[in-house]
């Protein structure tokens, strides 16, 4: 009873953390661009806003693995109203950059806290149901977020959504006092290792997790270059600027919500083959969909491509949490945001200037080629790498030793539950 209401209470908390995320990136780019009227500066805030996942990912991890990871989430959440509290009455645009900042610093603990409190709401081990629905509360955060920011700022000015914002950390932090769960800090699993970078340690040294992470990093990469390249591909091609654009964004968040059921299937021994099957028809629908010169195929062929997305989304997030010892997830999630992250920034600027060399349409179909090569690549890599699977090596961390855990050879083998 108790499991329940908790996991009720998260996967509620992440769709209310996501719609207020969305409510303050919506409000403070509409902010910025109101002070400065430069789209350079824009850009600027998004890069801010994300880099702290980047530079904080091992002290993120760190934090969520060496404190009781509810509490640690409900000051996050707390510190997070503050923030976005200040920077509703913020005006000038340094103190907006470096309140921006510290809202990302205080997101990179909270996003690891929460992934780390899943496998505690799973009784069976299997965390792909849970990880499933968490990926459809936060994408009906992403869809409504924009939505009611650009409402209430049209109507009462950027400052209203950011106090929403706000309010929001605020209902999170609240929440958190009636979660009977508790992540406690391993004591006697000091072999799970005591430093910073002993999740990135521990990935290194496994080397499905390291295909896998690369592999990710590779969709990430092709797929932030397609969210550019979707709005020149709109009014250069199908010549349809606004409701072309609103209309590929949506039908590909609907294809994520899809893939995000589809993966409730993606277990932790067959997680690996649903990621890059994935990659394969995403990268393949988004070839044909921006091969089309209309909107309603290519609409459709984008919900095949944001269906691989949501796959992919669930199926790592599910690997991670079977593959990992609990006394690592925070750090292993911090490393794999982090990762994210970087790959974002990197992307978003070679999206821009692939646009501006081969234009939206060809930009979209080297999106779509990239991630087919990763996932068909990944496949072959992930063949070798189950072909010589002993187990993972002993791995000294920090002067801790980590245990070795026995490996599925095959993706039909039963998989292991978190520790």
């Amino acid at each position: 009873m108790h499991r329940t209401r908790d996991r009720r209470a998260l996967i509620a908390a992440i769709g209310l953390s996501s719609f207020g995320d969305e409510l303050a990136i919506v409000a403070l780019a509409l902010r910025v661009e109101d002070l400065t009227g430069s789209a350079g500066m824009v850009a600027l805030l998004f890069i801010v806003s994300a880099l702290p996942h980047v530079l904080f990912a091992p002290v993120a991890g760190w934090l969520t693995d060496r404190r009781e990871t509810v509490q640690t989430l409900r000051w996050c959440s707390l510190a997070q109203a503050v923030v976005a509290t200040g920077l509703a009455f913020a005006v000038g645009l340094p103190l907006v950059f470096v309140l921006a900042f510290v809202l990302g610093a205080l997101a990179s603990v909270t996003g690891p806290s929460v992934f780390a409190l899943v496998p505690l709401l799973d009784e069976d081990g299997d965390t792909s149901d849970t990880n499933s629905t968490i990926e459809i509360a936060k994408y009906a955060g992403w869809i409504s977020g924009p939505l009611v920011a650009g409402l209430v700022a049209h109507q009462s000015g950027t400052a209203a959504p950011l106090l929403i914002d706000a309010l929001t950390f605020l209902v999170l932090a609240i929440g958190t006092l009636g979660m009977s769960i508790r992540r406690l800090p391993a004591s006697g699993e000091a072999a799970a290792g005591d430093g910073a970078r002993a999740g990135f340690a521990y990935v290194v040294n496994d080397r499905l997790l390291l295909l896998v992470f690369i592999a990710m990093a590779g969709i990430v990469l092709f797929a932030a270059t397609d969210n550019v390249a979707e709005v020149f591909f709109a009014s250069d091609t199908l010549n349809q600027p606004a409701i072309g654009y609103g209309v590929l964004a949506s039908t590909w968040m609907a294809g994520m919500v899809i893939g995000a059921l589809l993966a409730r299937r993606a277990d932790t021994s067959r997680a690996p083959i649903w990621i890059f099957g994935g990659a394969i028809a995403g990268g393949g629908a988004l070839v044909l969909g921006a091969a089309s010169a209309s909107l309603i195929p290519a609409a459709a062929l984008f919900v095949v491509a944001g269906v691989g997305n949501g796959i992919e989304n669930v199926a790592a997030r599910t690997l991670v949490h079977g593959r990992v010892p609990s006394a690592l997830h925070g750090r292993v999630f911090a490393a794999y945001m982090g990762l994210v992250s970087s790959t974002q920034i990197i992307a978003t600027a070679l999206g821009g200037a692939l646009v501006v060399g081969v234009g939206g349409q060809q930009a979209l179909v080297v999106g779509g080629l990239g991630s087919l090569a990763v996932g068909a690549l990944g496949l072959m890599a992930l063949a070798f790498v189950q072909a010589n699977a002993t187990g993972t090596p002993v791995v000294h961390v920090d002067g801790a030793l980590t245990e070795p855990r026995e490996r599925a050879e095959t993706p039909d083998e039963s998989h292991q539950a978190p520790a």
